[in-house]
């Protein structure tokens, strides 16, 4: 993605990823509200994240935002 970025930029188009970490959601079959989903991360989250990004100044660019709920742990690279 960083060369497509490179490339739009002077266009003044912005590109940024966002990295979820667990989300709520039908994926894998699986069904959304179970009590053990009810930390995670909701769709609208994600969504309002989305807005977020978009609504900077335009002198703004998020490239990379890592979401994940409180109760997730990982090893950090």
């Amino acid at each position: 993605m960083g060369a497509v970025a490179q490339e739009v930029r002077e266009h003044g188009i912005r590109i940024g990823t966002i990295n979820p970490g667990m989300v709520d959601t039908y994926f894998a079959n699986s069904k959304q509200g179970l009590p053990e989903k009810e930390e995670w991360l909701k769709v609208e989250n994600i969504a309002e994240s989305i807005v977020y990004m978009a609504g900077v100044p335009k002198h703004m660019l998020i490239d990379e935002l890592h979401l994940h709920p409180l109760s997730q742990t990982y090893p950090r690279p």
